[in-house]
């Protein structure tokens, strides 16, 4: 019994032993093989597509079934209303709005009516040699030869009293046109680039008729009306090319766009001629002023029919 016993024992050890062996060999090499298979297996899919036939059937089947299963997002095409332009990138909306051209009222010196500019060429000849503008301004009356050009009445009428004295037969001759309304319509910086040309023609109006004065009275240097006829010829074509830059159906922009043009030559051709004293510099600087005073009342002119239409 006692033999039993211990026979039972030795066999129930050396089955615990076994089966303790087998988790410790046994177990380790399924994980270990399992582990070596997957290695295999990534092996052999790495070999097939690194093949050219591996990689087509890769990108036509794998490729087109992920593909698939992603929803690509759809563009957004945005289709302008029927009869309507498309809208440029980075425009601002326009607007309607108003412009004033402001009137004009001076008084010019007049010394003669001619039937022609070639007639009066005496007397052009005689008032430029004297500091005078000798401008010849073409009327219905005839081509009338202005000396000056002044802002109230009262000054025009006490030179002529003088030059009267001097032998000269002259007159007041007024130089005035009507203010403008426009009605415009573009962006805000267009509209701001329209209201500074337009107030641009009337300052280089006053300012002329300012340094006229003060060139005779404080007997400034050629120098100095060479820079102020240069400083403001630089404003000029500042506004020229803004207003290039804007489209105008009406046609207004494109007018005041060809005064500006036209000053650029008044400007242009004052400053390219060398003056050899005072007396002639100033002749010439008078004759500018009324010169730019002509331009202004043809643009308000031009404007006023271009509203009338």
């Amino acid at each position: 019994m006692e033999y039993r016993r211990r026979r039972s024992r030795r066999s129930t050890r050396g089955a615990y032993r076994s089966a303790q062996y087998s988790r410790n060999t046994g177990g380790g090499s399924g994980a270990l093989n399992i582990i070596l298979l997957a290695f295999m297996t990534a092996g052999l899919v790495y070999a097939f597509v690194a093949t050219p036939v591996g990689a087509m059937i890769a990108q036509n089947v794998f490729g087109k079934a992920r593909n698939a299963s992603v929803s690509p997002t759809p563009e957004v095409i945005v289709t302008p209303e029927s009869g309507a332009e498309p809208t440029p990138q980075n425009t601002e909306a326009t607007v309607k709005a108003e412009v004033a051209l402001p009137p004009l009222e001076l008084y010019s010196l007049q010394l003669g009516v001619y039937d022609s500019a070639a007639n009066a060429q005496g007397l052009i000849s005689s008032l430029r040699s004297l500091g005078a503008a000798g401008y010849a301004l073409a009327s219905e009356a005839g081509v009338r030869i202005l000396a000056s050009c002044y802002t109230t009445e009262a000054a025009a009428n006490s030179v002529c009293e003088r030059l009267k004295g001097q032998g000269y037969s002259g007159l007041v001759y007024p130089l005035k046109c009507d203010g403008v309304i426009l009605t415009v319509t573009a962006n805000e910086l267009q509209l701001s680039a329209i209201r500074d040309s337009i107030e641009l023609s009337k300052q280089l109006v006053d300012r002329l008729n300012d340094e006229v004065i003060r060139f005779d009275s404080e007997e400034r240097s050629i120098e100095y009306g060479i820079a102020i006829a240069n400083e403001m010829l630089e404003r000029v074509r500042s506004a020229r090319s803004a207003l290039a830059e804007i489209s105008d159906i009406s046609g207004s922009i494109k007018l005041i766009e060809e005064h500006f043009i036209e000053l650029t030559g008044c400007f242009t051709r004052f400053t390219a001629v060398s003056s050899e004293n005072r007396v002639e510099f100033s002749g010439r600087l008078k004759h500018l002023q009324i010169e730019v005073i002509e331009r202004y009342s043809a643009l308000a002119s031009k404007l006023q029919s271009a509203a009338n239409q």
